[in-house]
């Protein structure tokens, strides 16, 4: 049985990475894109960041693609970005996937965006988990209470409810472009005793160098986890 004191970092398996790209918006208007161009930016930044995270000992990756509360915005910024993500998803996935040896879960809201989650059984067959060198979650349309309301139904002991959690693992670092110190739903629990890294760069400005310091400076620290 899983107890929640045992929902802490551990060493020795890879790092668990929370990212949290943000400033598309302004980063289309800064640079006077549509909206699905920025979101194409950042889709491929993403790429090409995944092959460094895996020579970087990171390998779990849990991205912030949205919140619930995102899709409150316009009816033209919401379709232009599921737009995107499932034209990422049903183009560039299969090939990284199998390219990297990288696994992807979509994680989030189902109920309302049934076309995204979906595609779910399609990325998921690319490579099994066990096998994987990165294993990426993809939170689309996430609100932590989901993920509670989920994992109270699926569990019959509340001492088990970790077991039922969409991502069960804790993360060691979250990194957030664009300017924002704050986490804005992203994953709560799972970010208990992670550090957490801000940057003003919007995501689509930021270089790998940027990412690198962040988790190298993790590397150097002494984890203590309220000890």
């Amino acid at each position: 049985m899983a107890q929640t004191a045992d929902f802490y970092p551990v060493d020795g398996n890879g790092l668990h990475l929370g990212l949290i790209p943000d400033g598309g918006r302004r980063w289309a208007a800064n640079q006077k894109v549509s909206l699905k161009k920025s979101y194409q930016t950042s889709g491929n930044q993403i790429s090409d960041f995944l092959p460094e995270f895996i020579k970087n000992n990171i390998s779990e990756l849990s991205i912030y693609l949205s919140s619930a509360q995102n899709f409150k915005r316009e009816a033209v910024e919401i379709e232009a970005f599921v737009d995107e993500i499932k034209e990422a998803i049903s183009n560039h996935l299969s090939s990284l996937s199998h390219q990297h040896q990288i696994s992807f879960k979509i994680v989030g809201r189902p109920q309302s965006q049934p076309g995204i989650f979906d595609m779910n059984a399609m990325i998921l067959n690319q490579i099994e988990t066990d096998k994987a060198v990165l294993k990426v979650n993809l939170c689309f349309q996430y609100d932590p209470f989901d993920e509670l309301m989920h994992a109270f139904q699926a569990s019959k002991d509340p001492g088990d409810l970790i077991n039922f959690l969409w991502i069960q693992r804790p993360l060691d670092l979250v990194i957030r472009s664009g300017g924002a110190n704050l986490l804005s739903n992203f994953l709560p629990l799972q970010s208990a005793y992670a550090r957490l890294y801000f940057s003003d760069k919007l995501f689509n400005d930021l270089e790998w160098n940027d990412i690198f310091s962040y988790i190298d400076h993790y590397k150097k620290l002494t984890k203590k986890y309220g000890e």
